[in-house]
């Protein structure tokens, strides 16, 4: 499919398999050996660390031990380029989507000389749709230019940092996210770490009724809100961790837990992806503490709400999900 030309309400494909048995194979090898080495960074550096401790042959250790202090200084490196068009159609992030075989329905044409704050659900253990989502926006909606926001926290992990930054996503900060509406549009996944802890394996549960700095936001700057559902996102990961680690997990602002995915690991299932993009909805321009602006608010949050279950109950058909609950909190 070209740039642009995709109908409303039609789920499309977003990436093809080589016919190719061998590149097949390849290209499926690059995305499970990048992804594992991706979501397993936090236990790789430790790991390799160890090892170059115990090995009692000096040239490999000191080689391991190089290439994990190289890693971890690169935290110190500046997080750009800023959404780095090259990387979001590599032939890296491309075997990324074909690994979850990725596709996309979208309700309506957005405008890309308009501005608009994507919400997406769910956030599940690890957001893999809505980090791979970014990558397609300006193959969707040419000439719009979508960034993100993400937990502080992963801008201080090697690897996530700029890897992050590559498909746009700077701190979740109130600073950051009006800069970055100032650049264009926005998207973020407001369920966060308290909705990794809701998790269950039977049924969506998403974490929203109490979500509103995002609505406010909108509200102040008069942009619209788009709803945006990543159907199995929820299923590449099980999530091991007691409810009452939730605490502690968003007081320092990181997953406490295990994330348990393909074979026990930290590899992600390979699960089919599907983003269903709901249409916007328009928001008054409002300024806080001007009459009517708490009240604007809160609509535009239930309207927000009832377009996201509307979304769901519209698409969960064609994904296979129509006995799977969806429960909002």
């Amino acid at each position: 499919m070209s740039k642009g030309h995709y109908k409303t309400g039609v789920r499309y494909c977003m990436e093809t398999w080589p016919e190719n048995v061998i590149l097949r194979a390849l290209d499926t090898f690059l995305a499970m050996s990048s992804m594992f080495g991706y979501t397993a960074t936090l236990v790789l550096i430790p790991t390799l660390a160890m090892i170059a401790y115990l090995l009692p042959w000096r040239i490999p250790a000191w080689g391991i031990g190089l290439f994990v202090t190289g890693i971890c200084l690169s935290v110190l490196l500046p997080a750009e380029p800023l959404l780095w068009e090259r990387f979001q159609h590599s032939t890296l992030v491309s075997s990324w989507r074909r690994y979850f075989a990725f596709s996309l329905a979208v309700e309506q044409k957005l405008d890309p000389q308009g501005k608009y704050i994507f919400a997406g659900f769910p956030h599940g253990v690890f957001p893999v749709s809505e980090l791979l989502c970014i990558s397609l926006m300006l193959k969707v909606w040419p000439g719009l230019r979508v960034y993100s926001i993400a937990a502080s926290s992963v801008f201080s992990v090697p690897v996530w940092r700029h890897i992050m930054a590559w498909t746009g996503a700077r701190p979740a900060t109130r600073r950051w996210f009006r800069k970055l509406l100032q650049q264009g549009s926005v998207s973020l996944v407001p369920g966060g770490i308290a909705e990794m802890f809701l998790w269950e394996e039977g049924r969506e549960v998403i974490k929203v009724r109490d979500r509103k700095g995002f609505v406010r936001l909108a509200v102040e700057q008069g942009v619209p809100l788009v709803p945006v559902y990543h159907f199995g996102n929820s299923k590449l990961f099980s999530w091991v961790a007691p409810r009452s680690w939730e605490v502690l997990a968003r007081r320092v602002r990181m997953a406490l837990g295990y994330p348990k995915g393909r074979w026990g690991t930290l590899m992600p299932r390979n699960e089919p992806l599907f983003m269903a993009v709901g249409a916007p909805i328009p928001v008054p321009r409002i300024a806080p503490g001007q009459p009517g602006y708490a009240e604007a608010v809160e609509a535009a949050h239930a309207q927000l709400v009832d377009a996201l279950v509307a979304l769901y109950e519209k698409y969960r058909g064609q994904y296979g999900w129509d006995d799977r609950e969806l429960v909002v909190t």
